[in-house]
């Protein structure tokens, strides 16, 4: 049935019917209207398979590196920089539907259903920010860093500006690993620290959460944040 779909003229139209009608759409669909018609000789479908094969699910070819998708046979510079802008755009309608006022987090379960489908198929570890006001009203979230399979590097400082920026009361880290939710020691050291820096700035550390395979383990309620730092659900 796929293939009968994009063997039709009218791809980009018939995509825009099925999105008018609720009709569930693929990533490998949607990539294959990206890229159509950018090459002579490679099939869009053909070419969108292999990016889902090679990179898991839409995200994950949005966020490959441009020159990785421009080598790519089907793709091209054109197309590695309509995935980009497509990538980019989904995260900033992501970014807007988080900061909606109404939606509020009081718990932990609350706060792993939001977070874990941003690390669902995740190739690396990543951290974001969640940013709260004084009635766990969401304020932001942000992706702060983005590392390898196993470590990750951040700014310090852009983390505190995000929540500042945001007028948060507290925040809340989550970060992914592959192996195991349990923080590793330089986990709890820097933890600790953001929260010694948060605090003298008058924003509560709210929770670390650690996900992996769609679990999560909170550092607070694990008691590897100080407890003089500790917040009270």
């Amino acid at each position: 049935m796929i293939r009968e779909f994009y063997g039709g003229n009218d791809r980009i139209a018939s995509i825009i019917r099925m999105i008018d009608t609720d009709t569930p759409v693929t990533d490998t669909e949607l990539i294959a209207v990206l890229l159509d018609g950018l090459s002579p000789v490679c099939d869009s479908f053909e070419t969108a398979l292999l990016l889902i094969d090679r990179y898991g699910n839409m995200a994950g070819v949005c966020s490959a590196p441009t020159d990785e998708l421009s080598g790519i046979e089907g793709v091209g510079r054109k197309g590695a920089q309509l995935l980009k802008v497509c990538g980019a755009a989904v995260s900033n309608i992501l970014s807007e539907n988080s900061s909606d006022d109404r939606r509020r987090l009081y718990t932990q379960d609350e706060l792993v259903d939001y977070l874990c489908p941003y690390f669902v198929n995740e190739k690396v570890e990543k951290l974001y920010l969640l940013s709260l006001s004084a009635k766990y009203r969401v304020l932001g979230l942000r992706l702060i860093a983005k590392g390898d399979s196993d470590s990750l590097v951040f700014d310090k400082k852009l983390l505190i500006e995000e929540a500042i920026k945001r007028g948060a009361s507290s925040v809340v880290l989550a970060h992914n690993h592959f192996i195991s939710a349990l923080p590793s020691a330089q986990d709890v050291i820097l933890t600790n620290d953001i929260c010694g820096i948060l605090q003298r700035m008058g924003i509560k550390l709210h929770d670390h959460l650690i996900f992996c395979e769609n679990k999560a383990k909170s550092m607070r309620k694990s008691g590897y944040i100080k407890p003089e730092s500790s917040v009270i659900f």
